[in-house]
């Protein structure tokens, strides 16, 4: 009686066993095929990644801080400016005045001084009008705290920044709005010169990655054994007969 009991217990047990372990693999066969689906990557990360990714070398010791007028938007990690029409050696002898003349009139708000600053300011503004500057800085999490996760990407006029060298800041204009385009911020002056830029890096993606189909091609085409092929080939036609007859459609072939 007792060995009749274990006997139905291991059965009963064996029958539990086998249960969990179909519904295991049923399970892991739906993970599998919801894990192997094709994922659908969206454009604007890829660009935002491969504008990043190309930022890393260009670094400023002159910029630490980004804002927007008294609000601090996060740490600058990457900056680079385009000089579309480029600069004469004067002009850079204007930014380094109007920074010696920021810092002087910090220390006396002398009238004279800030006159002069709004000259060198409008010169200098008007010289960079259409150069641009691109940043690439972690965005703050709360207060000064910074995202460790995440990179913002913003490309702005140089000519609108705020420049506070003292204090290594670049402020965005209060007044100055952005809006967003492959995972770039720029600033709405110019919506049109701003997206200008950003199709010419997707044009750069598209070309790198034809480039590199092209290439796998090539490859492909010296590496072609026409004998194998043919091979292959004959043997598919093979088994294609062979099921065909299995299933009596062989008038289909």
């Amino acid at each position: 009686m007792v060995n009749m009991d274990i006997g139905a217990f291991l059965m009963q047990f064996g029958i539990y066993i086998g249960a969990i372990v179909v519904v295991g693999f049923f399970i892991f066969k739906m993970f599998v095929n919801v894990s192997s689906k094709t994922k659908i990557m969206k454009r604007s990360d890829l660009e935002k990644k491969k504008l990043i990714k190309s930022m890393e070398l260009n670094k400023t010791k002159f910029f630490k801080e980004l804002w927007h007028s008294s609000k601090f938007l996060g740490k600058i990690i990457n900056y680079k400016r385009f000089v579309l029409n480029p600069a004469s050696i004067e002009i850079q002898k204007s930014q380094e005045s109007f920074a010696q003349k920021y810092r002087d009139f910090k220390e006396t708000k002398d009238e004279k001084v800030l006159k002069e600053l709004n000259a060198l300011s409008k010169s200098i503004k008007d010289e960079f009008s259409k150069s641009v500057v691109i940043i690439v800085f972690k965005p703050k999490f709360i207060g000064k705290v910074l995202n460790p996760f995440k990179k913002e990407v913003i490309q702005i006029f140089d000519g609108l920044l705020i420049k506070e060298f003292d204090k290594k800041k670049l402020i965005i204009p209060a007044d100055v709005f952005t809006d967003q385009f492959m995972g770039v911020f720029y600033d709405m002056t110019d919506p049109k010169f701003h997206l200008n830029i950003i199709h010419e890096k997707m044009y750069e993606t598209d070309l790198d990655a034809m480039a590199s189909v092209w290439f796998v091609k090539a490859q492909e085409l010296s590496t072609f054994d026409p004998d194998k092929a043919h091979a292959m080939a004959m043997k598919e036609k093979e088994l294609q007969i062979e099921l065909a007859r299995k299933r009596g459609k062989m008038t289909e072939i």
